[in-house]
């Protein structure tokens, strides 16, 4: 995935897309690219995490809520898409707050769920569950107090 925009290039002008390297290649398919920016979302995006079955979520900013690159990593107006890769279309926005931080590692997908951490102003931090089979989306963990940005969620091999 391309991310070009603000925090990541300052390149607006060019579109976030999607890329495509078939098993055993090693170059992009030139018959494959999914152009986030101009056709499903009208914006940029900054993280894309497959789910399975030719499905994935992408975490896209919402322009009209920040100022610029000095509010861009404090305000919260990043949204989530379910998107269908085979079909090159958004299947929906996630029901979940307005996350803020720029790029962030905040999906772990794990036994066919999705564990989603938001950072949200107005509504807390919480890492939320997402079953796409069941499209169950629901709050998990709560990180309680002051907490400014959850940078990276991980899963630890014992």
């Amino acid at each position: 995935m391309s991310c070009p925009g603000i925090a990541l290039g300052n390149r607006p002008d060019l579109p976030s897309g999607i890329f495509r390297i078939k098993a055993g290649d090693e170059s992009l398919d030139k018959d494959y690219f999914i152009n986030i920016s101009s056709s499903l979302i009208n914006n940029h995006a900054y993280g894309m995490w497959y789910i399975g079955n030719n499905k994935a979520i992408i975490r896209s900013e919402r322009k009209d809520l920040f100022k610029g690159l000095g509010d861009h990593y404090s305000t919260a107006h990043f949204e989530f898409y379910l998107i269908d890769l085979a079909a090159a279309r958004v299947i929906k926005k996630l029901n979940l707050p307005l996350d803020k931080g720029t790029r962030r590692e905040c999906i772990i997908v794990k036994d066919n769920m999705a564990y989603i951490a938001v950072n949200s102003s107005t509504q807390g931090n919480f890492i939320w569950i997402y079953n796409p089979k069941t499209d169950d989306l629901k709050k998990g963990l709560e990180l309680a107090g002051n907490t400014d940005f959850i940078m990276r969620i991980d899963k630890l091999n014992p």
